[in-house]
């Protein structure tokens, strides 16, 4: 008899959590592995109150959430270091370092777990030469709001993460930057078998990466699942043409 499957990178079933007058789910979602799962939503869906329940910076008031199985422990470093996280904001970025300097201090930390600072880095040069980052040596405070987002993704996957989870990642990059990142993404979940859940306001780039999409709007899933399920293919391809013209033309 064979055993059981893989548990899902992600699983939400029947969570809820309320801020204020807010009220986000009952949500079901599960993101499997080696899948790019976006949520795509307006400002004020609850995309930013779903990560957080993801990666455990706040309990949900109902339901369950479970992170390859597990509830999500942020005092758990060994599980912490399979997670890939960027927020959609600065406040946990040390803007007196460098961007190279952001890497070094990210490689080491993860190494304190598992791995090899000097292969983290590397590919943290990698990552960033994709993103077409390359940081002139100052603060970050000295950067633009785009360069800063782009030291803040390259942080999020330096150390080849398992689950990769980032809110509004497109945020402040370029379409061609935009268009990379997206690439990046779909081979790290192809090749590394990786769950990627990323939240966006971006349609176009949504349709473009997404192996599943959910619709999140005032708090409750509208759709989930392919998007072949919620458009045409010929639309989905003219989307993607769309997209890709638009960053191609600004190599």
């Amino acid at each position: 008899m064979s055993g059981a499957g893989p548990a899902p990178a992600v699983r939400l079933a029947a969570a809820t959590a309320t801020a204020g007058r807010f009220r986000l789910g009952p949500v079901d979602l599960v993101v499997a592995p080696a899948t790019v799962h976006v949520v795509l939503g307006p400002n004020g869906a609850g995309k930013t109150t779903l990560l957080d329940l993801v990666v455990g910076l706040r309990a949900p008031d109902g339901g369950t959430v479970e992170i390859e199985g597990r509830p999500p422990d942020p005092d758990d470093a060994a599980r912490y270091r399979r997670l890939g996280f960027a927020p959609d904001d600065e406040r946990s970025l040390p803007l007196e370092l460098t961007a190279p300097e952001l890497w070094a201090l990210c490689a080491h930390l993860h190494a304190r777990v598992a791995g090899d600072p000097a292969a983290m880095t590397g590919r943290a040069a990698e990552v960033a030469a994709r993103l077409r980052l390359d940081p002139p040596p100052v603060p970050l405070r000295a950067h633009s709001h785009g360069m800063r987002r782009k030291a803040q993704l390259v942080a999020a996957l330096l150390h080849d993460p398992p689950l990769v989870v980032l809110d509004e990642p497109t945020n402040g990059l370029d379409p061609l930057a935009a268009q990379e990142l997206g690439r990046l993404l779909a081979e790290h979940a192809g090749g590394r078998g990786a769950g990627v859940l990323a939240t966006t306001h971006d349609l176009l780039w949504a349709l473009r990466f997404a192996d599943v999409l959910t619709v999140l709007a005032g708090g409750e899933i509208r759709f989930s699942g392919p998007p072949t399920d919620l458009l045409p293919t010929d639309l989905l391809a003219s989307a993607a043409e769309a997209f890709d013209e638009l960053a191609d033309g600004l190599r």
